[in-house]
């Protein structure tokens, strides 16, 4: 049934059987009871740079990112999900403490899924730019600040000296950003709908 609504571009699936990391998970951080993780702007900037910084020790990549109030997504490439979860956990928390004077934890424990197959990383990635779409914030990919969606774009992100957003599997899958956005809202359409049903 899924593959009515999502599939790789037309001519770019054969690229689904050839070499391509395996290693990539769908790295899920959200506040305990839905507190905030992110209050003021400096927080998104500060969570983007110790990412990045624990992204280079842990010699990983980021295909997508997605900061919303209480929760983020992340695309990750890494052979060490766990270590780079736990270590991005405890520097965001250490920084958010001492700024907002939190006493105990701020993250429920992190939940990552492993996408092994080209489909679902791209699928994954789709549902990730959309969120906020998904959650009514705003009516396009690029008015939403804290996404890696500009990253794709030619105009490229005012985040880029935050973080370094690698573009190669929207690069592999999408013919360019006219493909990557078509195929954005029929994933947006398609979980709209899902969304209705629940």
């Amino acid at each position: 049934m899924w593959e009515e609504f999502f599939y790789l571009p037309i001519g770019r699936a054969e690229l689904s059987q050839q070499k391509y990391p395996k290693n990539v998970h769908h790295l899920i951080l959200k506040g305990i009871n839905g507190r905030p993780l992110f209050i003021e702007d400096q927080d998104y900037k500060r969570f983007l740079s110790l990412l990045n910084k624990h992204l280079k020790a842990f010699d990983s990549r980021i295909y997508a990112f997605q900061l919303m109030t209480n929760h983020a997504h992340l695309l990750i490439v890494s052979d060490h999900i766990k270590e780079l979860a736990d270590a991005l956990v405890f520097s965001y928390e250490s920084y958010y403490r001492q700024k907002y004077h939190l006493r105990g934890h701020l993250f429920t424990e992190p939940v990552a899924y492993q996408k092994s197959v080209l489909n679902w990383q791209a699928d994954t990635l789709l549902y990730i730019i959309n969120n906020p779409l998904l959650a009514n914030m705003v009516s396009s990919w690029e008015k939403y600040q804290y996404s890696s969606y500009r990253f794709y774009t030619k105009a490229g992100s005012p985040l880029q000296c935050f973080i370094n957003v690698d573009c190669y599997l929207v690069n592999r899958c999408f013919d360019n950003i006219q493909a990557l956005r078509s195929a954005a809202n029929k994933k947006l359409e398609y979980d709209l709908r899902l969304k209705e049903l629940r």
